[in-house]
């Protein structure tokens, strides 16, 4: 019999390889289709595109690795941002990337068939009649693989997880040869360093060009937008976090990964592409740029171009994958926070995957192909993604200042405090550079920006009406009240006999107990056994001695305080250890120590046995002579 919570929870059977492959699937992918077009823009400025943009890649890469590990629920963005400020902010955040996933699900199906076409030419052929409609070849391919993805994500999350890993793994095996022959056969350096020095394009082409910059100069710019389109999802790993096995582990392990490969094969191929061939060749069919690519490679050339192809397909077809799995979860989550109707949230009782989600909004996806043609309606794509981005920094700040009690399994690196403000610098360069590269998608890509804003504002008028109906407030933080720290942090006080070997005792708590454990390090001092005088000599050498185990604890990641204190031992250990901020208390037993001590030890741990009962943990230590 399942329980009410089984009926609507997701089922955690994603690995570190699976949540990996879905990051890069989703922006590996990318590299098939951007490589061309941010080329024919930038010109020689290609790798310094990639790079600009990969930085704030990185950035938000890190930024999801913290907070999806901190908080392990399906819905990303639209969860952070729901926890950081309110209902309606949560709503946008996932309203926007909603689009994004429905967007990815055509858009690469359709990249997918377009592949599929090359290898088997005949399949061009195909069309079917409704009606007085014609269906073509490329909307009757791109739909039966989207029939095909919805399929398997109905099955599971484990069996769409493996298909992914199994999309993936010739993709990173083909770009990888590519890149090794490439640049052992095919690069010049001579050719690299002419062609670099000529940043952006120096021709016409459709850009909303003003008159107070430069064609190349606008040119540039406009790649650096296309170039952002190459690292966009890697917010599918935060969206499957409720469905990832050891969240706290492996989400940071396969954001950190995806984000270096995608970024090692970013830079790699723009490189090369400089270096292989002249700019106007390479550009000249941008449809197609890693096969035009090696197929400039000496010798084995020509037998890469069908290789290409089929990994291109495989990968292409592994993003709209993610897709699918995006989309259905960030609307699952939506209908769990009354942010759009609870009809959404509800998973199969056996299968445990979204049933409804996967079926709704991947057939959105199969009718946007009917277009055929997505170059405006893709404009969306890098809107959407990065205004999620941007929310998605905002929240890393915020809730490390409105949040501070929840353990963090991860934290992204460098922070500063500016009048007890703590600032982590990844979130600060992230929310800037975002914030530009998407103030550059609203001057130079029109359609984006028009189509982007009516899309915003036809999603508040849905929330305010969804929301006014359900009778509930619309800028409230019910939903925030729900999202809780994957894990809790347990506040536990540590007494601690000196002297003692430090290093040792550092070493036992890190063995035996989690970092999500705060320490508060005591040691007691009884003034009745010694000389009034030398009471505070002595205060200030244990002082010293619990600094250097707080330090060493805090280089093995746990947080720790310490504190001396004066008093009959057992009196004010009993004193504190009854104290309800903590929630343990830890003492410490030798395995053979003196008799003296060893009665002492056993005194002390029968005394708070009574006091605290469970709350009690008894580390065994040796004891050296």
């Amino acid at each position: 019999m399942s329980t009410g919570r089984e009926e609507h929870s997701l089922k955690r059977e994603v690995g570190w390889y699976g949540s990996f492959s879905m990051g890069y699937a989703d922006v590996g992918a990318d590299i098939y289709i951007a490589l061309g077009l941010v080329s024919l823009y930038a010109w020689g400025g290609a790798p310094l595109a990639f790079l600009a943009a990969a930085s704030a890649y990185v950035a938000t890469g890190l930024a999801y690795a913290e907070l999806a590990s901190t908080y392990p629920y399906a819905g990303g963005a639209q969860v952070y941002s729901m926890k950081a400020t309110n209902d309606l902010m949560g709503f946008l955040a996932g309203w926007v990337i909603m689009l994004d996933y429905i967007v990815d699900i055509a858009l690469f199906s359709m990249a997918s068939a377009g592949y599929l076409f090359f290898i088997f030419p005949q399949l061009k052929a195909m069309h079917v009649y409704l009606g007085p409609a014609k269906l073509g070849p490329m909307t009757i391919v791109s739909m039966t693989l989207i029939a095909f993805l919805i399929a398997i994500n109905l099955i599971g999350i484990k069996e769409s997880s493996r298909f992914n890993e199994a999309m993936v793994t010739p993709s990173l095996i083909i770009q990888l040869s590519i890149l090794t022959l490439g640049f052992a056969l095919a690069f010049s350096p001579a050719l690299f360093w002419r062609q670099v020095k000529e940043l952006g394009a120096p021709l016409h082409m459709e850009v909303a060009y003003n008159k107070w910059m430069s064609i190349r100069t606008q040119n540039m710019l406009y790649g650096l937008t296309l170039a952002m389109s190459s690292f966009i999802g890697i917010e599918s790993i935060a969206q499957a976090a409720e469905e990832t096995r050891r969240p706290h582990r492996w989400i940071p392990r396969a954001s950190k990964l995806s984000v270096a490969v995608v970024l090692f094969f970013c830079l790699g191929m723009s490189v090369l592409a400089l270096g292989a061939m002249p700019l106007r060749e390479f550009t000249a069919d941008i449809s197609n740029p890693l096969s035009v690519l090696s197929s400039r490679i000496p010798y084995v050339g020509r037998h890469f171009s069908v290789l290409v192809a089929v990994t291109g397909f495989l990968v292409t077809l592994a993003s709209a994958n993610t897709g699918v799995i995006g989309v259905s979860r960030v609307v699952f989550s939506m209908g769990k926070f009354n942010l759009l109707p609870r009809w959404f949230y509800s998973v199969h009782p056996k299968t445990r995957t979204p049933v409804r989600t996967i079926l709704v909004f991947g057939s959105m996806g199969a009718l946007l192909t009917v277009l055929e043609k997505l170059e405006r309606v893709a404009d969306l794509y890098n809107f959407g993604a990065l205004l999620s981005y941007i929310f998605v920094h905002y929240s890393l700040i915020a809730l490390r200042n409105r949040d501070r009690e929840a353990y963090r399994p991860w934290k992204a690196p460098v922070t500063v405090r500016v009048r007890g403000v703590e600032l982590p610098l990844v979130g600060v360069f992230g929310l800037a550079s975002c914030t530009a590269i998407w103030l550059m998608v609203i001057a130079f890509h029109p359609t984006g920006r028009v189509l982007g804003f009516l899309w915003l504002a036809a999603g508040t008028v849905v929330y305010t009406l969804y929301r006014w109906s359900s009778k509930l407030p619309v800028a409230s933080r019910l939903g925030a009240e729900m999202v809780a720290p994957g894990m809790v942090r347990f506040h536990t006080l540590v007494l601690v006999r000196l002297p003692e070997k430090l290093e040792s005792i550092a070493d036992l708590i890190s063995r035996n107990i989690s970092k999500n454990f705060t320490l508060h390090l005591m040691s007691i001092i009884d003034p009745s056994i010694m000389r009034p005088e030398s009471v505070e000599a002595v205060r200030r050498e244990a002082e010293l001695e619990l600094a250097q185990l707080a330090t060493s604890l805090k280089r093995r990641g746990f947080s720790a305080t310490y504190e001396v204190a004066i008093g009959e031992v057992f009196e004010k250990a009993a004193e504190e250890a009854s104290k309800p901020i903590y929630d343990f208390v830890v003492v410490f037993k030798r395995r053979a120590a003196r008799t003296k001590d060893k009665r002492a030890e056993k005194s002390m741990t029968e005394h708070l046995t009574r006091l605290v009962g469970g709350k009690l943990i008894t580390l065994k230590k040796r004891w050296w002579p």
